[in-house]
């Protein structure tokens, strides 16, 4: 990638900045984050919590099987097995203390 597109793919991997502008609009109180893997690894909690942060019986959602990857086709998707490990960890240290800032 350029330096000018992966600047702007870096960004918008920090979802405390973009969050930031949405609670300048709505309390934060109304905004809720999850964790993608906390959700794969607990569904039914997850998705009971999601209900009763929106208000509403969590029926069948509490059996609702989600998909464990995203099978959509786009044009430069890459793998996480494609990507280098040592890279994986630095993005994860860069990101980390933003995404701490979510919860």
């Amino acid at each position: 990638l350029k330096r000018g597109r992966m600047d702007m793919t870096l960004f918008q991997g920090f979802y405390d900045r973009h969050l930031e502008d949405w609670w300048k609009v709505w309390p934060r109180e109304q905004t809720l984050v999850l964790q993608y893997d906390t959700l794969m690894a607990n569904t039914s909690d997850t998705m009971r919590r999601i209900a009763d942060f929106i208000g509403v019986d969590p029926g069948p959602w509490l059996t609702a099987e989600l998909p464990h990857t995203n099978e959509k086709a786009y044009k430069n998707k890459v793998s996480l097995r494609d990507v280098n490990p040592a890279l994986c960890r630095r993005l994860r240290a860069v990101f980390e203390p933003h995404n701490l800032h979510l919860y």
